[in-house]
């Protein structure tokens, strides 16, 4: 749908010949954005941030009721260390030779069986909480507190606060001057600025029916940093002429 859009705005534009210089649309999108899923089924029981709300990196962005796995975990942690001491036993005994080396090794068994139950609990009860994989901002909850979920149902949806990377779609007679590196200016309707940015990747392909290419930069002035940037903010990007 975005390229669609992009698509359909260039095609709308002024001819180029019209131009002091070449003008394509652009848009603002985010470099990091996820929508997280819960990992286990099961009540959730907090959910601190609202929509458009900031957070640091690890903080927790969702949390599940788990005082029963909590319990079944503390239940195998106390399994396999009671386990482990009867596994030290024999194992004593094994080599003053007063059992044999069968029930020795059944009980070694019976200890990894313990820690392996133990460790798949363990990992469940990771699963309780959500953390944010870095800093951002909540795009939606999808979902809220004390609803029961099933595992793989989506939660939150974020997206990342570093400096969003700027999308284009320019015409591919374009390709005959521009190049990854170049430099240009982004004017951003919303907030009625002008930001420098530069040419990072050019895409590997071309539309054959509208004769358009993706182009993707990034923003690189600090003042980018001063104005807040959203993600989907929209405008023009601008090029020196590349025959003047």
């Amino acid at each position: 749908m975005r390229i669609a859009a992009l698509t359909a705005a260039l095609m709308t534009a002024a001819p180029l010949a019209a131009q002091d210089a070449p003008v394509a649309p652009a848009v603002l999108r985010a470099v990091q954005e996820a929508t997280i899923s819960a990992q286990i089924s099961g009540l959730i029981e907090e959910l601190p941030f609202q929509d458009g709300a900031a957070f640091a990196a690890g903080d927790v962005l969702a949390r599940f009721d788990c005082a029963r796995i909590e319990a079944e975990a503390e239940a195998a942690r106390a399994t396999f260390r009671a386990a482990e001491e009867v596994r030290s036993t024999t194992a004593r005994l094994a080599r003053l030779g007063d059992i044999g080396k069968g029930e020795d090794r059944r009980a070694a068994a019976e200890a990894e069986a313990a820690a392996a139950s133990a460790n798949a609990l363990e990992t469940v009860v990771g699963d309780c909480e959500i953390r944010a994989p870095y800093a951002g901002r909540v795009v939606a909850r999808l979902v809220n507190p004390f609803e029961t979920l099933e595992a793989g149902q989506e939660i939150i949806s974020i997206v990342g606060t570093d400096r969003p990377r700027v999308e284009l779609i320019v015409p591919s007679v374009w390709l005959r001057w521009l190049r990854e590196g170049q430099q240009f200016s982004v004017v951003i309707n919303e907030v009625e600025a002008t930001v420098p940015a530069r040419i990072d990747r050019i895409g590997a392909a071309i539309d054959p029916v509208s004769r358009t290419v993706r182009v993707t930069g990034s923003l690189t002035s600090d003042a980018a940093d001063r104005i807040r940037l959203l993600p989907g903010m929209s405008g023009s990007a601008r090029f020196p002429d590349p025959n003047g």
